[in-house]
Protein backbone atom coordinates (compact mmCIF):
# COMPACT_ATOMS: atom_id res chain seq x y z
CA UNK A 1 0.00 0.00 0.00
CA UNK A 2 0.95 3.58 0.06
CA UNK A 3 2.40 3.08 3.71
CA UNK A 4 5.38 0.94 2.38
CA UNK A 5 5.80 3.55 -0.41
CA UNK A 6 7.30 6.25 2.61
CA UNK A 7 9.78 3.67 3.57
CA UNK A 8 13.36 4.88 3.24
CA UNK A 9 14.88 1.31 4.93
CA UNK A 10 14.64 -1.53 7.02
CA UNK A 11 17.79 -2.50 9.75
CA UNK A 12 18.59 -5.43 11.05
CA UNK A 13 20.49 -6.19 13.46
CA UNK A 14 22.32 -8.30 15.91
CA UNK A 15 23.97 -5.55 18.59
CA UNK A 16 25.76 -7.65 20.77
CA UNK A 17 28.05 -5.96 23.01
CA UNK A 18 29.46 -2.98 20.97
CA UNK A 19 28.81 0.46 21.96
CA UNK A 20 27.85 3.04 19.19
CA UNK A 21 27.37 6.62 20.95
CA UNK A 22 24.50 8.49 19.58
CA UNK A 23 23.66 12.05 19.33
CA UNK A 24 20.78 13.71 17.71
CA UNK A 25 20.44 10.44 15.27
CA UNK A 26 24.05 10.47 14.20
CA UNK A 27 27.09 8.41 15.63
CA UNK A 28 29.66 10.51 17.32
CA UNK A 29 32.40 8.32 16.81
CA UNK A 30 33.15 4.85 15.15
CA UNK A 31 31.89 1.91 17.18
CA UNK A 32 33.51 0.16 20.01
CA UNK A 33 32.80 -3.28 18.87
CA UNK A 34 32.08 -6.12 21.36
CA UNK A 35 35.63 -8.16 20.49
CA UNK A 36 37.36 -4.77 21.52
CA UNK A 37 38.95 -5.35 24.79
CA UNK A 38 41.10 -2.56 25.92
CA UNK A 39 38.98 -1.52 28.74
CA UNK A 40 40.55 -4.24 30.85
CA UNK A 41 41.29 -1.95 33.60
CA UNK A 42 37.96 -0.25 33.68
CA UNK A 43 36.85 -3.68 34.12
CA UNK A 44 39.38 -4.99 36.75
CA UNK A 45 37.70 -1.49 39.02
CA UNK A 46 34.43 -2.52 38.02
CA UNK A 47 35.52 -6.17 39.65
CA UNK A 48 36.60 -4.70 43.14
CA UNK A 49 33.97 -2.09 43.21
CA UNK A 50 30.92 -4.57 43.37
CA UNK A 51 32.87 -7.40 43.38
CA UNK A 52 33.72 -10.29 41.44
CA UNK A 53 31.24 -13.14 43.25
CA UNK A 54 28.76 -10.26 43.16
CA UNK A 55 28.86 -9.24 39.82
CA UNK A 56 29.00 -13.17 38.68
CA UNK A 57 26.24 -13.88 40.79
CA UNK A 58 24.02 -10.78 39.59
CA UNK A 59 24.04 -10.14 35.91
CA UNK A 60 25.47 -14.65 35.19
CA UNK A 61 26.81 -13.22 32.04
CA UNK A 62 29.94 -11.50 32.57
CA UNK A 63 31.84 -10.27 29.33
CA UNK A 64 34.89 -8.74 31.24
CA UNK A 65 36.87 -6.48 29.13
CA UNK A 66 34.37 -6.34 26.26
CA UNK A 67 31.04 -5.84 28.74
CA UNK A 68 29.16 -2.65 27.68
CA UNK A 69 30.11 -1.09 31.16
CA UNK A 70 33.74 -0.97 31.15
CA UNK A 71 33.93 0.56 27.10
CA UNK A 72 31.78 3.36 28.45
CA UNK A 73 33.98 3.67 31.45
CA UNK A 74 37.04 3.58 28.99
CA UNK A 75 35.46 6.19 26.64
CA UNK A 76 34.43 8.46 29.88
CA UNK A 77 38.01 8.96 30.87
CA UNK A 78 39.56 9.35 27.15
CA UNK A 79 37.31 11.07 25.47
CA UNK A 80 34.55 12.92 28.09
CA UNK A 81 33.12 14.97 25.82
CA UNK A 82 31.58 12.48 24.13
CA UNK A 83 29.68 10.95 27.38
CA UNK A 84 28.00 13.74 28.18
Amino acid sequence: GDAAKSVDAVVLSGQMQNLIPVCDGAAMRSALLYSDTRARQEFRGIQERVGAGRLRTESTNVKGAASVLAKWLWLSEREPGTCR
